[in-house]
């Protein structure tokens, strides 16, 4: 029988116990498929910790240099999951997007404002409005609001929201056809600067300055 062709760690483990394999070219190589066995699917760990040309690790922890199928444990270092895939969406597309958002930190800004809304736009088309009242209607509740003609799929916003949201904080969340009356009373200080940024009411209903 022809000697097998194993993995580089099988070798390694076999070197060690050269003692034992006097024999093994006889035995069809036992000693040898037995260390493949063993210790062929460390091989990867080996590939990935550490190829002789670089600090042991650094491939796995450097965010640019990382293998596509080992970013999904990268982002966990970051606090964070892979983010979820479009439909028809090649690979490389996928995962140069999956290595920029792991740079964002997400994670680290979990449950603030600023991380809801930004999981939230990711969602969402054309300006990504996102309106958002903390407390609104109680101190453990939440209120978010995104226009209809901006949010292609209602229940993925929903769900990019929850993925941010503290625990313990219940959500109101709709999407609007309109603009909301409390974000324009809370954004314009008096009608006159109301009247000087919208051309008619349809224009403020719309929520489009400048109609």
């Amino acid at each position: 029988m022809a000697r097998p062709v194993v993995s580089e760690v099988a070798e390694e483990l076999y070197t060690i116990l050269a003692p034992l394999a006097y024999d093994d070219a006889n035995q069809d190589w036992a000693l040898l498929v037995f260390c493949e066995a063993w210790a062929g699917p460390l091989q990867l760990v080996k590939d990935y910790t550490g190829d002789g040309t670089r600090p042991n690790w650094s491939n796995l922890i450097d965010i640019d240099e990382c293998p596509d199928e080992a970013l999904e444990w990268l982002a966990q270092l970051a606090g964070t999951n892979m983010p979820g895939r479009e439909g028809g969406e090649i690979d490389d597309t996928y995962f140069t997007r999956a290595r920029a958002y792991i740079k964002s930190t997400p994670g680290f800004l979990r449950g603030g404002v600023d991380a809801i809304v930004a999981s939230a736009q990711k969602t969402l088309i054309g300006s990504k409005t996102v309106i958002i009242r903390e407390r609104w209607g109680g101190a453990y509740r939440l209120q978010v609001r995104t226009k209809t003609s901006e949010t292609p799929t209602p229940v993925k916003t929903q769900a990019a929201i929850m993925a941010h949201k503290p625990g313990g904080i219940l959500l109101d969340y709709a999407t609007v056809t309109g603009a909301d009356y409390l974000a324009v009373f809370t954004g314009y200080a008096a009608y006159s600067n109301l009247f000087s940024a919208y051309v008619t009411y349809q224009g403020v209903l719309n929520g489009v300055p400048g109609t």
